[in-house]
């Protein structure tokens, strides 16, 4: 069953009896800008579709949203932002237990706009409240090049990888360098 004007649609879908559930999207304009659902367990889920723009009133994006709520009560939300190509930029993660994480992708670039590579850093929290972190970066043709950890403990770890050429450009190895401190700080 469709609700609305030619703008703003409203669509609700009827589940099976036997789920006992319900399905509702909201559409503006031809673009889906919410998601929800819901059965009779208590299972619950809605997603919102956010477009960002600028001052100017260009497109710099999409933010998604979601929340849900399991059979037995348990929260869960995630947010994932987009640029305007539709690259994500940034992920999150949050749950009732206490546990969230959150990562971010940077496109590197040099001084002529050219892409040098991607940094990926994470961050997380587990339910008991240890931390942990990581990053990657990567070089223009999506090589690892270096990865580093640490957590709440004091735990730490990093590995370089450095790719070995001749005097004519080609590839004659890999050197990996790592090194680590155990939450002791012995390394």
């Amino acid at each position: 069953m469709k609700i609305g004007t030619a703008a703003m649609t409203l669509e609700i879908d009827p589940i099976p009896a036997d789920a006992g559930g319900s399905d509702v999207s909201a559409v503006d304009g031809g673009a889906l800008t919410d998601a929800s659902y819901s059965d009779s367990t208590g299972a619950s889920s809605s997603t919102r579709y956010e477009t960002t723009t600028d001052a100017d009133g260009n497109v710099t994006g999409q933010i998604q949203t979601t929340t849900s709520t399991d059979a037995n009560g348990l929260t869960y939300s995630s947010t994932n932002h987009y640029d305007a190509g539709g690259a994500l930029i940034e992920a999150s993660y949050s749950d009732s237990t206490g546990a969230s994480s959150s990562t971010r992708y940077e496109t590197t670039t040099d001084a002529n706009g050219n892409v040098t590579g991607q940094i990926q850093t994470a961050t997380s929290t587990d339910a008991n409240g240890l931390t942990y972190s990581s990053t990657s970066h990567y070089d223009a043709g999506g090589a690892l090049i270096e990865a580093s950890y640490s957590d709440g403990t004091g735990a730490s770890s990093t590995i370089r990888y450095e790719t070995i050429t001749d005097a004519d450009g080609n590839v004659t190895g890999q050197i990996q360098t790592a090194t680590s401190t155990d939450a002791n700080g012995l390394t």
